[in-house]
């Protein structure tokens, strides 16, 4: 049953079609090009956060030099590295997720599970938005800055919310597109 459940989940998924499938996004539209820049922004964001640590912790034990300030450009980078890669899981639906009862719940009502998840999923993007907007506008209204590189911390929350509403944009379509 399990197995079943989850072959029918990636039939479902419109990104693992290949190019050239009606529902696979061309790297030539705008869907495309924006995600292959979110894959090198990912990608370049987790670069130069390997990069800090190592460089940080070979500063630290063999030069006695950490960087000024290491933890909190990884704090930074790692909030990044987040919020833009849940655009990209959103848009694989490949979120991770617990299944107790989500494969005899599929195999009953396949669509209506679908539809539920991603309502619930949106929702909830939606709320963390919210959130991150409220956050951001209190930082910027506050001058709130990080405690050792004094960064203002609207720095990473309004970047953080642009990828909270872009993920939920992302849900949105699939949604559309699985009901279509």
């Amino acid at each position: 049953m399990q197995e079943k459940f989850q072959e029918n989940q990636s039939a479902d998924h419109f990104d693992d079609q290949p190019a050239g499938q009606p529902n696979a996004p061309d790297a030539m539209q705008p869907e495309g090009r924006l995600l292959s820049a979110l894959k090198w922004l990912v990608s370049s964001l987790l670069f130069l956060m390997m990069m800090i640590t190592f460089i940080d912790v070979l500063g630290r034990y063999i030069f006695n030099k950490p960087i000024f300030g290491a933890a909190e450009m990884i704090q930074f980078l790692l909030a990044a590295t987040v919020f833009a890669g849940l655009v990209l899981a959103c848009h694989r639906n490949s979120h991770i997720s617990v299944e107790l009862f989500a494969p005899k719940i599929y195999a009953r009502i396949p669509r209506l599970h679908d539809v539920i998840v991603s309502v619930f999923s949106i929702g909830g993007l939606l709320v963390i938005t919210v959130e991150l907007a409220r956050i951001a506008q209190h930082a910027l209204e506050i001058g709130r800055t990080t405690i050792v590189l004094e960064w203002p911390v609207a720095l990473i929350a309004v970047p953080a919310s642009l990828f909270c509403l872009l993920a939920s944009i992302v849900n949105i379509l699939w949604l559309y597109r699985r009901l279509r």
